[in-house]
């Protein structure tokens, strides 16, 4: 140790006797150009790896989820003036600003345009009825275009928001494919961008897996003392948020559990395994079949009631 600290203080005068360079400000010069050049080539690579394009991708999703939501409730309370009761017909946001860039004012409604935007048949006579009796106002042909100008956008977003889901459908299946297999390509990517990147997300512990997305939460738990959560972005999996409530807490430990050991074979191997996949089916078969029903009431009670009994006796002791 005494020769390492030695070594580590007196490195620059080493350098110079060594004949590396001719002076201390030489040396010190030399080293900061490769402290630089080594930096570069360590972002270099980071840059390109292809799980930093996964959490680009679903952080590019998720802003374009927001702008939709946005621009989609713009163009229903907008157009709502004008034709309010369409609204509570039609809720796919495409058909609407469809309806809205290609018929425009009510009036322009009829069976025919309608039958040009595939629309189903009760639809049809949906819109056509509530067109002729709708309470909303009169607008100019200007006031549509602007309207319609809205509705375009969103209609670009929702194509964009299309382009990004396939991309990153592509991608985890390359670079995850057990992942992607288990947890779904969305889910495993928000994973992954929650973890810093698929090696992260391989090295962290089944418990901090399943509650990633519940910072929150588990910190408010641990300052008040209240329950924690269950889980964080794994709910979002079909097998936990269909599953009735009493089963969620144990289907989550046992997606994590499976989702951990399908993001260490995608990092550290990258092969293809089914049996993770195989292992949570039967897991999951198991929970639903050993907790059909929630845990009764009675029992609860049962255990609760001799508590209170010796409390209630204890103070009858005392006076």
């Amino acid at each position: 140790q005494d020769v390492t600290e030695r070594v580590q203080n007196g490195k620059l005068n080493l350098m110079v006797k060594a004949g590396f360079t001719i002076s201390i400000q030489e040396t010190k010069e030399l080293i900061r150009q490769f402290s630089i050049k080594l930096a570069e080539t360590k972002l270099r690579s980071l840059s390109g790896r292809r799980d930093i394009q996964i959490v680009e991708s679903i952080q590019a999703l998720d802003e374009v989820d927001k702008s939709l939501n946005v621009l989609t409730s713009r163009v229903r309370e907008w157009y709502g003036l004008h034709f309010p009761e369409l609204s509570s017909i039609i809720d796919d946001p495409v058909i609407y600003s469809n309806i809205v860039t290609k018929i425009g004012l009510r009036s322009n409604i009829t069976k025919d345009v309608l039958l040009k935007l595939d629309l189903e048949k009760n639809k049809i006579e949906a819109i056509q009825r509530a067109s002729g009796e709708s309470k909303g106002g009169e607008i100019e042909e200007t006031d549509v275009q602007m309207i319609a100008g809205v509705a375009d956008e969103v209609l670009r977003f929702i194509y964009l928001r299309q382009k990004i889901v396939k991309f990153v459908d592509q991608v985890m299946a390359t670079i995850a494919p057990n992942l992607s297999s288990i947890a779904g390509s969305t889910i495993g990517a928000r994973l992954i961008a929650k973890a810093g990147g698929l090696e992260k997300l391989a090295k962290l512990p089944t418990s901090t897996v399943q509650v990633l997305g519940a910072e929150k939460a588990l910190f408010r738990a641990m300052k008040t003392g209240s329950k924690p959560p269950k889980h964080g972005i794994i709910f979002q999996h079909q097998a936990i948020h269909m599953a009735p409530r009493w089963q969620r807490g144990k289907i989550s430990r046992a997606l994590s559990g499976k989702v951990s050991i399908a993001a260490r074979i995608d990092s550290f191997r990258g092969s293809r395994e089914k049996s993770v996949d195989e292992m949570f089916s039967k897991r999951l078969d198991e929970i639903k079949s050993k907790y059909p029903n929630p845990p009764h009431e009675s029992k609860r009670l049962s255990v609760e009631l001799p508590k209170k009994m010796r409390k209630s006796g204890e103070r009858r002791k005392k006076r």
